[in-house]
């Protein structure tokens, strides 16, 4: 049983140091919170992680099975898969296991920023979700769609040249191939970014003031802005402007970062949080400050930190209005 739990905790550390989903995060938490023993697994393979990444010559014989307790880690084989992520070799196996995806689908999902602002599809494209967006998608063999139903979304697109991805908003159509952008949609405007490589812009005929003859494929490469105004159902606007680097970093600034941090010692990792995020983190114990952490976690997530804090590491977490105090048990 206990060969079991560290073999499942020695697969989470290698996810946790490749960085979770908002999805495999939930699901890490829910296995620490509901598995016996779990906290103390975690805390124990995190060692084991941070050995190997200190070693220069890797011994498995000597250096992994040092005593009879760990003979165990010869076999393991998430263990095994994270010293071979350290030398920069892959698995097949280790591959399949680790990508986060979701299966193709023929039915359209809705998700909206409460869900998840961070989803992978299943052919790693990523859509994230400004705070109150709702979007569909729909993943077939042949088209990768999605719907922007309200508010702001940013698209990392994987090419496929067999499987167009398409992004609704309104009466417009935004396809993309192996690019990032962004759409903004609102009751009378949607407003299309590329961030990089180029998209494809049109307005469906059918639902526009344009004739078909007037409705024109626009093409719009890295830096430029596209806004479609539908205030004046009779005459819609569309502008079009190249934007400097910095103006287009401003378009984009409300996507949350992503913190990793290899053996970080948690004062750094609060301060690291506090400096952009409205909730504030106060450590109150000095036994905290110390302890070091390897962890990937969206800039925009401080609860949740704080909560794996109180799961891994005998945190005690209170939340006071935009306060979190963290001290020891």
């Amino acid at each position: 049983m206990k060969k079991d739990l560290n073999e499942m905790a020695s697969n989470w550390v290698v996810k946790e140091h490749e960085g979770l989903t908002d999805t495999q995060q939930k699901e890490f938490i829910e296995w620490l919170e509901t598995t016996p023993g779990a906290s103390d697994a975690m805390n124990e393979m995190r060692n084991h992680w941070q050995d190997f990444g200190s070693m220069t010559d890797v011994d498995f014989a000597n250096d992994l099975l040092q005593t009879e307790e760990k003979r165990w880690i010869k076999w393991s084989y998430g263990v095994a898969a994270a010293v071979v992520a350290i030398l920069g070799l892959t698995i097949w196996q280790y591959t399949q296991e680790t990508t986060p995806a979701e299966p193709i689908t023929f039915e359209r999902q809705i998700v909206d920023w409460n869900q998840s602002d961070f989803i992978q599809l299943d052919d790693g494209s990523i859509m994230e979700l400004n705070q109150g967006a709702l979007v569909e998608y729909k993943y077939s063999g042949e088209l990768r769609e999605i719907w922007v139903l309200e508010g702001e979304a940013y698209f990392s697109v994987e090419e496929d040249s067999l499987r167009p991805f398409r992004v609704y908003a309104g009466n417009s159509v935004t396809e993309a191939v192996g690019t990032e952008f962004n759409v903004r949609y609102m009751d009378q405007s949607v407003e299309v970014y590329v961030a990089e490589g180029e998209v494809k812009f049109s307005v469906d005929a059918e639902n526009s003031s344009h004739s078909e003859e007037e409705v024109q494929e626009t093409y719009l490469p890295e830096n430029y802005l596209l806004v479609l105004n539908t205030q004046n159902e009779e005459n819609e606007e569309i502008l079009i402007s190249r934007v400097q680097q910095n103006e287009g970093n401003k378009i984009i600034d409300w996507k949350p970062l992503t913190f990793r941090f290899e053996a970080t010692p948690v004062s750094e990792i609060v301060e690291k949080f506090n400096s952009i995020n409205e909730i504030q983190m106060i450590i109150l114990d000095d036994r905290l400050k110390d302890i070091k952490l390897s962890v990937k976690f969206r800039s925009n997530k401080p609860k949740d930190f704080a909560k794996m804090l109180e799961i891994t590491s005998g945190v005690i977490a209170e939340y006071e209005n935009e306060v979190i105090y963290l001290s020891m048990r």
